[in-house]
């Protein structure tokens, strides 16, 4: 990573291959997380990491998307895992932010996914997105979000505030995660976290008292994070690039 970053410092802003430094960073930071709180459960930088890494996934997936014609030619190069991974990373990394707070970016509203008009507390968009999203990939529409039927039975749950359903789900959820860990760490749920703050907001009672699902991002104290001073690497620069592409608003402060 260090040597990714040493190389593209010395390019001038318009030839840094920005989409695979801040799709490195979100994989990188991610993973910083997951090993802080293994290290120590109390660490409260995981929040921060985790910040940085949802982050870096907006910027990679912006720039990844930034040039219309040039996506499909971007896409025709990658196998079907990177772009698996693409999708993922992505809904990832809206997760992320609204576990640490943060808002979605204004210009990301726009965009038809079925995360961002369920955090955003459009229910009735996302009940339509949520009966049009399948559960597996689809290579011949790379972009769109696939998810297991325990997720859909989570967020069935939280639309119609279903308190008894929401718990069932999660539970099944967290044991098919000790499974199969996903998203780089094995000991942060950052997809329950999401879930149980949503519904939280929505008055519904949701607790659980497990390893992955760490207290301190129920904190507000903690979760309060000064955006001015944590920052991505070529921040302001990717900034300005992606102004030149008419992507504008996409700040967190």
């Amino acid at each position: 990573m260090m040597a990714l970053l040493a190389r593209n410092e010395r390019k001038e802003s318009a030839q840094r291959d920005y989409r695979r430094i801040y799709s490195n960073l979100h994989l990188e930071y991610h993973m910083i997380a997951g090993n802080l709180y293994l290290k120590n459960p109390d660490d409260i930088q995981c929040v921060t990491y985790c910040y940085l890494s949802g982050l870096a996934g907006i910027f990679a997936y912006l720039f990844d998307h930034a040039v219309g014609e040039k996506i499909s030619k971007q896409q025709q190069n990658l196998d079907i895992t990177e772009m698996e991974h693409a999708v993922k990373d992505f809904a990832c990394s809206i997760l992320q932010l609204y576990a640490v707070n943060q808002p979605i970016p204004p210009y990301m509203k726009h965009i038809n996914h079925l995360y961002i008009s369920l955090f955003e507390g459009d229910f009735e968009k996302t009940r339509s997105l949520l009966s049009k999203t399948g559960t597996e990939f689809d290579c011949s529409n790379p972009d769109q979000l696939w998810i297991s039927e325990t997720e859909r039975s989570i967020i069935q749950s939280i639309l119609c505030k279903d308190d008894n359903a929401l718990y069932k789900s999660l539970v099944q959820h967290i044991k098919n995660y000790r499974k199969w860990p996903g998203g780089y760490s094995t000991f942060i749920d950052i997809r329950s976290i999401a879930y149980i703050k949503l519904a939280r907001q929505y008055g519904m009672n949701c607790e659980l008292n497990i390893i992955e699902i760490p207290n301190m991002f129920f904190d507000d104290t903690i979760c309060r994070i000064d955006v001015t001073e944590m920052k991505l690497p070529f921040y302001e620069d990717a900034v300005e690039q992606l102004k030149t592409f008419g992507i504008e608003g996409i700040t967190l402060l």
